[in-house]
């Protein structure tokens, strides 16, 4: 199914969704049924910073990409998230997707739509579609399923949650957990499933619970390519969160600021975006503030975030949209030159560029924790920017 929609544009990359879970943050332990703790980890979790706590997973040292790193749940589109047998699912929540007046898809669609999103011409549309996938992705990887049950809830009731307080997600538990736990194995086999479980157990994916947050393309140095939406999502709703032991052999629930000291410390291996996104996070103190930020900025769209690699003469580092060293037209598909070559060192570099969005590191070969963020530039897209935990202007 994904090889056919890879192949329907020749582009080389898959596109993909992931969710970032925001949960209020529990006191004297992690959420997840004792799976992983600091104690089988090894990793130290002193005093939390937030009132919120992130969801990482650590993919298997098979997995083809990002092997033993911490990530986001998520994975990439299934045909089966664009089948048209969603329609009549969601009507029955009183949704039509085919109304492109609908206010409440309007609270999803924005003017400024990110590129990804026009890949496709299908009835469902590509906002929905790439939802569906992260919610569909997370409860694969984690178990937990963000859906609402039709039994349960007036269908007259709006689904949207316009106002940020009320924009927490919904978490699906049915009475018998083992129900999920079985669906959970045929979903993860054959995506089409996913729209079979949520039939016959008459639940609808929470779709208007996902904010748009920030959309990646992997740089052209990365063998396997994605091009990637974030959504952020919020609950405060205890969720009994399993790794799959399949393409993940760990889950955490992380303060995010605590994440990038383990990182820094190499006690844990993030992914780029990972890193960068955290960096983000770490700035607000409660998740009310973000909450409140996220709505409100979740209409601007998203800007495309694809790393361009460049050599120094001492240092390597990637730079980002707005910098001074970006190139004005990025080619996302294969520039004669994959990595640029630009004369100076980073610290002369740093003193001459005045417009800086790059991450800086010692060597190509990997995504070292050493490694340090600058940001001073303003983002189109509303965006906050990325801080370094050693920048003192960092907390918001």
């Amino acid at each position: 199914m994904t090889m056919q929609i890879a192949a329907k544009f020749q582009r080389p990359w898959r596109t993909a969704a992931t969710l970032m879970i925001a949960s209020i943050a529990k006191r004297g332990g992690l959420k997840n049924n004792g799976t992983s703790n600091s104690a089988s980890s090894g990793i130290m979790k002193p005093n939390r910073h937030h009132d919120f706590e992130i969801m990482m997973l650590k993919r298997s040292g098979q997995s083809k990409s990002f092997a033993n790193q911490y990530v986001f749940p998520g994975g990439v589109i299934d045909a089966a998230d664009f089948s048209e047998e969603w329609i009549p699912i969601f009507e029955k929540s009183g949704l039509d997707m085919l109304d492109s007046n609908s206010h409440r898809l309007k609270t999803i669609v924005n003017e400024n739509r990110i590129e990804l999103y026009t890949d496709f011409d299908e009835a469902v549309l590509s906002e929905i579609a790439y939802r569906i996938c992260a919610i569909r992705e997370t409860f694969e990887e984690s178990g937990i399923l963000f859906a609402k049950s039709l039994k349960t809830q007036p269908q007259s009731q709006d689904l949207t949650n316009s106002a940020p307080k009320n924009r927490f997600v919904r978490v699906y538990k049915p009475e018998s957990p083992n129900l999920l736990e079985q669906w959970r194995n045929k979903v993860h086999d054959n995506g089409a499933e996913f729209i079979n479980m949520c039939k016959q157990l008459e639940v609808i994916p929470d779709i208007f619970g996902l904010i748009e947050w920030s959309n990646w393309l992997t740089p052209i140095t990365v063998k396997r390519r994605f091009d990637t939406v974030f959504y952020l999502c919020f609950t405060d709703t205890e969720l009994d969160a399993v790794q799959d032991q399949k393409e993940m052999t760990m889950l955490e629930w992380y303060d995010p600021e605590q994440a990038l000291r383990n990182f820094k410390k190499g006690q844990v291996n993030l992914a780029p975006p990972q890193v960068y996104e955290l960096s983000r996070l770490w700035q607000f103190p409660s998740m009310e503030s973000m909450l409140e930020f996220s709505v409100k900025r979740s209409s601007n769209g998203c800007q495309r975030i694809y790393p361009v690699p460049i050599q120094l003469d001492n240092a390597y580092m990637h730079v980002f949209p707005g910098d001074e060293l970006y190139p004005k037209y990025p080619n996302f598909n294969q520039p004669e030159k994959p990595v640029e070559v630009v004369s100076g060192t980073l610290e002369e570099r740093n003193k001459m560029d005045k417009r800086k969005h790059r991450y800086t590191f010692a060597s190509k070969s990997k995504w070292p924790a050493h490694g340090q963020l600058f940001v001073n530039v303003d983002f189109p897209d509303g965006q906050i920017a990325g801080k370094d935990l050693n920048d003192p202007t960092s907390k918001l």
